[in-house]
């Protein structure tokens, strides 16, 4: 079955054809569907489109690239002691984690827990797959800091793999990193600028709140754009300021203003501008999709054929 799943997925998908990290995903499919072959290729392929993990395996891993490099700038803001560590061994997520998110974690953490990060990314999206990567790193920060570079280099292959902890334990944790599509958009936007930047996340201790920023490290404060209806920007470029406020439907492609967040913010620069100040920290993060406070118990898949079938497999 696997052999035939994945040798219709090459002539569907024929600008990919077979990439290794595929029969992971279709594996997993094959185990909720066992009996079930036509839904197991359904299901594989919607998951592949709707949620743009096709884009992953295009010839040059363009967007593969992003993504590495938009974790690498989550562990900086969420897990600054995770990140010196590996600065100091000059390690990134291209290292460790190019596996992870080619095959959502099916190539490296069992497959109960796998079903269980699944379900949770067919409903609340990428978001889900970044906080279980920041768990993963943040269980153990405490180790890796008393390691050498030959053994750290051996280590982060091999972790996951040995993972004491339950599903439970792995989804609860990340849902306390506070990654919103919002963010995960402006470090998108972010990849793209002529010079380094960095994401800062400042947790209020009083209310709980997670404030955050996404700006080049050589920050210049500036009011010389011009944000136009359909969201694009012209004029002289507001580093890390103005990308955050558009949301990207993950289902139709739609990319939408947060209008009311965007006007309050224009007032903050403005006196921010006027008094010379450093950059203004981003208002609290939200998820924009509906959180998940409960697991899903469904059974035999059809959980999965809900969120998934959706999308004409044509």
């Amino acid at each position: 079955m696997l052999f035939r799943l994945l040798r219709s997925l090459a002539i569907r998908l024929s600008e990919i054809g077979y990439c290794q990290s595929l029969n992971f995903v279709i594996a997993t499919m094959i185990l909720v569907f066992p009996e079930d072959e036509l839904s197991a290729f359904n299901c594989a392929l919607a998951l592949l489109l709707r949620h743009a993990l096709v884009d992953l395996y295009r010839p040059k891993f363009q967007k593969l690239e992003v993504v590495l490099w938009q974790f690498d700038r989550l562990v900086e803001g969420f897990l600054p002691k995770i990140h010196a560590a590996l600065t100091r061994h000059g390690v990134s997520s291209e290292y460790y984690a190019i596996q992870w998110f080619l095959t959502l974690y099916a190539s490296d953490l069992p497959q109960h827990m796998v079903r269980r990060i699944w379900d949770r990314f067919l409903v609340a999206g990428w978001r889900v797959i970044a906080q279980v990567g920041l768990v993963l790193l943040y269980r153990i920060q405490d180790i890796l800091q008393d390691m050498d570079t030959c053994q750290a280099l051996v280590f982060l292959k091999r972790f996951t793999r040995n993972a004491k902890f339950t599903a439970d334990e792995l989804l609860d944790t990340a849902a306390t990193f506070k990654v919103s599509h919002r963010m995960l958009s402006a470090l998108e936007a972010a990849y793209a600028w002529n010079e380094p930047s960095q994401l800062t996340v400042i947790k209020d201790l009083n209310s709980g709140q997670v404030h955050w920023t996404v700006q080049a490290a050589s920050f210049e404060e500036t009011d010389e754009h011009e944000v136009c209806s359909s969201g694009c920007m012209s004029g002289r470029r507001l580093q890390g300021k103005v990308l955050p406020f558009l949301l990207h439907n993950l289902d139709t492609g739609e990319t939408t203003m947060m209008e009311k967040a965007f006007s309050q913010y224009k007032g903050e620069m403005h006196q921010q501008a006027r008094a010379k100040a450093g950059p203004v920290q981003a208002g609290p993060s939200s998820a924009e999709m509906p959180g998940v406070s409960a697991e899903l118990e469904t059974p035999a898949g059809s959980f999965w054929m809900q969120c998934l079938v959706g999308i004409d497999p044509n």
